[in-house]
């Protein structure tokens, strides 16, 4: 379960960044903004919320659901 719990925080925004862009220098930093602020909810979420819950499984939770917000629109049309 961790190993599932670590690979998804590695894939989860990259995939998010490179659903966002196609150049590689906005790529960058679209997937540091998605893991900080996947991280930064996450650690919100699992203070206030859900304490219970581990750290990992929130962060994972929240960067899923930004990750299901990518796909559901199609963003690249922005231009950005």
């Amino acid at each position: 379960m961790g190993s599932l719990l670590t690979g998804s925080l590695i894939i989860l925004p990259a995939a998010i960044g490179r659903r966002l862009t196609n150049k590689m220098s906005h790529f960058l930093i679209a997937s540091s903004v998605a893991s900080t602020i996947s991280v930064g909810t996450g650690f919100l979420l699992n203070t206030f919320l859900f304490p219970k819950f581990g750290l990992r499984p929130c962060i994972v939770m929240v960067a899923a659901f930004l990750f299901a917000i990518c796909l559901s629109k199609d963003i690249r049309r922005l231009g950005i």
